[in-house]
């Protein structure tokens, strides 16, 4: 357990590099409630990351009746007493009168507008969960119950294969720093460049994941503590991504580094002090 726990924060030793570099688009499907949704234009995406869904096909399955004024490219849903818009290249998601700030903006995308992963949930309050072994985006209006407490063991395993995903991909990257010399840093950097890429969608899922989990009240301080380790992971992964594709230098953005690996230090401080008081 303390293993898993130190080894996902392994990427952070990659802020200590200099790196003077130099969107994977993949189909995916989406299912309501268990029953799949068919897309007549644009498809789902993951773009650079992010998985991206069209509001036509889903939000029309959905019950929801879509406006779009093209002046300010902004598209309206309603349904009954609910009003959501949202404007392209704009992070801020209204719901009524409450505004919610993605990760991502709402973004056309061969003439349809789409929106990131989480602003379903934001802005409907559906279930979201993604699977990666089908590729499939899995929506559920249907209310649930809220699960039980579960025990140390489940927790402890199910922690464990949340994480997973994360330290393999890590050990790739540190694995492919590493080999970097004068002769194959071009072919390196590449590399690195996918697989912050596939990090960047991965801490999206396992962020997801973790948010199912409902620990024993034993461990509760420290899945808190965990999932914000999670979240700074995919901030310095979206900032080396930013490195690499827009050729700044490890200098140009030294001072936000530092506060991400300071951050992440203090967390890894309060973590290793939580699970101290496991034994």
């Amino acid at each position: 357990m303390r293993k898993a726990i130190s080894t996902i924060f392994i990427i952070y030793i990659m802020t200590a590099m200099a790196v003077n570099a130099a969107g994977a688009e993949q189909k995916l499907k989406v299912d309501l409630n268990g029953e799949e949704v068919v897309f007549s234009g644009t498809q789902p995406v993951i773009v650079k990351g992010r998985t991206l869904i069209p509001l036509r096909g889903l939000f029309e399955k959905m019950g929801y009746t879509i406006g779009w004024e093209p002046a300010t490219k902004t598209a309206t849903l309603i349904k009954g007493s609910s009003i959501i818009s949202m404007r392209d290249g704009h992070k801020a998601l209204q719901v009524n009168q409450n505004s919610t700030m993605l990760d991502v903006p709402a973004q056309i995308i061969n003439n349809s507008m789409m929106i990131p992963l989480r602003a379903i949930s934001e802005a409907t309050g559906a279930f979201v969960n993604w699977d990666a072994n089908t590729k499939t985006v899995h929506i559920g209006t249907i209310t649930r119950k809220v699960a039980a407490e579960m025990t140390i063991d489940d927790y402890v395993r199910e922690y464990m294969s949340c994480i997973a995903p994360l330290d393999e991909l890590s050990d790739k990257i540190v694995s492919t720093l590493n080999s970097v010399n004068d002769e194959n840093i071009q072919e390196k950097l590449g590399a690195l460049r996918e697989e912050i890429d596939s990090y960047i969608e991965i801490t999206e899922n396992v962020a997801e994941n973790m948010d199912k989990l409902n620990p024993p009240a034993k461990y509760e301080q420290f899945h808190i503590k965990a999932k914000e380790a999670i979240g700074e992971l995919r901030t310095l992964a979206e900032m080396l991504e930013d490195m690499l594709k827009n050729n700044y230098s490890y200098e140009s953005a030294e001072t936000e580094l530092k506060a991400i690996l300071e951050n992440a230090r203090s967390l890894n401080e309060d973590i290793s002090k939580i699970t101290l008081s496991f034994k």
